[in-house]
């Protein structure tokens, strides 16, 4: 069985997070291509400008 490390499972949590947070909610919008994914991939970003 793999052990996750505490790094790896503050990953994953942010990631839920900003799952939850920024692509639920527009879930509809972005599978129907009313909303472009462009915004929230920009956000993923870790440099921003």
């Amino acid at each position: 069985m793999i052990e996750w490390s505490d790094t790896d499972l503050m990953v994953r949590d942010a990631v839920r997070q900003f799952i939850d947070k920024e692509i639920r909610p527009h879930r509809d919008e972005l599978e129907t291509g009313a909303l472009s994914p462009y915004p929230i991939m920009r956000k993923l970003s870790p440099v921003r400008p």
